[in-house]
């Protein structure tokens, strides 16, 4: 009650929102969660644990497609590329559609492809001048 008070008044804390979405969800009002959760995840979309619950919702409700998009963008988040990369092909292989998927496993594989190429950096002092270069194969 408190929270959705408070939701009237700041729409923009997307902490709100995910408590509002945790309350419904532990009383398996999964309907009622996933939008106060989506709100969430559109407000921060970094937040990992907002994530993880949409997906479990998303499962729960029977979108597989979406909670295996979800698990992936947790999983790129954290690191796990490769990981991130299973999950975005089983949503497409459930929703050959889903727009999200489709453009995160896109950008993920570029990104890869960019990590495999042999990359030199090179720094800088405060003078302009090359410091150190280095390649990484």
């Amino acid at each position: 009650e408190h929270f959705e008070a408070l939701v009237n008044l700041r729409g923009d804390l997307y902490s709100v929102w995910y408590w509002l979405g945790q309350a419904h969800f532990h009383r398996r009002e999964l309907h009622a969660a996933r939008p106060f959760l989506e709100k969430c995840v559109r407000l921060n979309p970094r937040f990992s644990k907002a994530r993880s619950l949409l997906a479990q919702c998303y499962g729960h409700l029977g979108d597989s497609a979406r909670k295996h998009a979800q698990n992936g963008v947790c999983h790129f988040l954290s690191g796990r590329l490769h990981r991130a990369r299973v999950e975005y092909e089983a949503a497409l292989r459930e929703d050959p559609g889903l727009d999200e998927a489709r453009s995160a496993l896109i950008f993920l594989t570029e990104r890869l492809e960019w990590l495999r190429k042999p990359q030199t950096f090179t720094f800088t002092a405060l003078l302009e001048k090359p410091v150190a270069t280095w390649s990484i194969p």
